[in-house]
């Protein structure tokens, strides 16, 4: 019976781990998914943009759709698996499902131009030891703000989604977002990442370094801070949103780059020696860890099925060998 899955949410990292995780069901249950075409709806960009055709999954409008809708979980992993468990009553094993997961998001078929694109900018890295340097930062500090006085709301639905914003990137760091001024946090998180970055590079004469941000003033308060640690602009491969022509920064540090350019992004960082994250709440890196096999250096991801996964190999997922 085909399937007609109607709960994709959120940005490219949501939508490219939704898709894993519906191609996983696809090859358990030897299916047809419908997946939605839009990968954003904030964007342009429409499934065809970025994919080519894969196996068990046809896209549709969704009021094209025909099969049993099924879309609670929206983009979750775990909560993907329930629901195509309680609704089809399957009986796929926890353990095949995740083995797929990881396969499927290892196996994901980009279009040639976008290939193209990657191996056009990324192939120009010379040095095989490259971190990846994922800022996600100036758009976290007022939803956490708002979190902060939402918790000691009285309405119960306004409490319950600050704690889960709360649990999303940890209490800690929550609550630093809430009370310290942004420039005390960059400088607290840029000393951090700059000493790890000296240490790589200092083992390493020949390695290099990435920066993924959601500012354009990101990249020079760190760039700031990596001064101070002696590391020059001669050790930095830019992201491929830092290209001039590439390049399109919108307001409040919200970055207004197409859907095809942080796909690449995507896959340059998964071809990385490995990733530094400020923040353990971010898809957008989670994707390339697991897409490239790239261990997380720093912010262990703290989502559900990173760590209901994690149970269930008995490793972290960057370290889950597949055939594909």
């Amino acid at each position: 019976m085909p399937i007609q899955w109607i709960g994709v949410a959120g940005g490219l990292g949501n939508r490219l781990i939704a898709l894993g995780s519906i191609l996983a069901l696809a090859k358990s249950l030897e299916t047809e998914n419908q997946f939605p075409r839009s990968i954003d709806p904030a964007s342009s960009s429409e499934y065809g943009d970025l994919f080519e055709e894969m196996k068990g999954i046809r896209v549709c409008d969704r009021h094209e759709g025909k099969g049993a809708p099924i879309g609670k979980a929206r983009w979750e992993p775990m909560g993907i698996f329930t629901d195509f468990k309680r609704t089809l009553n399957h009986s796929i094993s926890l353990e095949e499902y995740c083995h797929h997961f990881v396969e499927s998001m290892r196996s994901l078929r980009f279009r040639q131009d976008i290939l193209n694109e990657y191996h056009s900018h990324y192939g120009r890295a010379s040095v095989s030891n490259t971190l990846a340097v994922h800022i996600r930062r100036t758009d976290m500090l007022d939803r956490h703000r708002l979190s902060l006085r939402e918790y000691f709301s009285n309405d119960k639905r306004v409490k319950r989604r600050a704690t889960h914003a709360f649990r999303a990137l940890g209490m800690m760091k929550s609550i630093q977002y809430a009370v310290l001024s942004p420039e005390a946090i960059r400088t607290t998180e840029n000393k951090y990442l700059a000493r790890i970055i000296a240490r790589e590079l200092n083992a390493d004469s020949r390695a290099s370094y990435s920066i993924y941000v959601d500012s354009e003033s990101e990249i020079d308060f760190f760039q700031q801070q990596l001064c101070r640690q002696g590391i020059s602009d001669g050790r930095y491969f830019p992201s491929y949103c830092n290209v001039g022509q590439n390049s399109s920064w919108g307001t409040f540090g919200k970055r207004n780059t197409s859907t095809r350019d942080a796909l690449i992004e995507i896959l340059g960082m998964s071809a990385s020696s490995g990733i530094l994250q400020n923040m353990s709440a971010s898809t957008f890196s989670i994707c390339s860890s697991i897409m490239g096999g790239v261990p997380i250096l720093t912010s262990q991801p703290t989502q559900w099925f990173w760590k209901s996964m994690q149970d269930v190999f008995g490793k972290p997922l960057y370290d889950v060998r597949t055939e594909s």
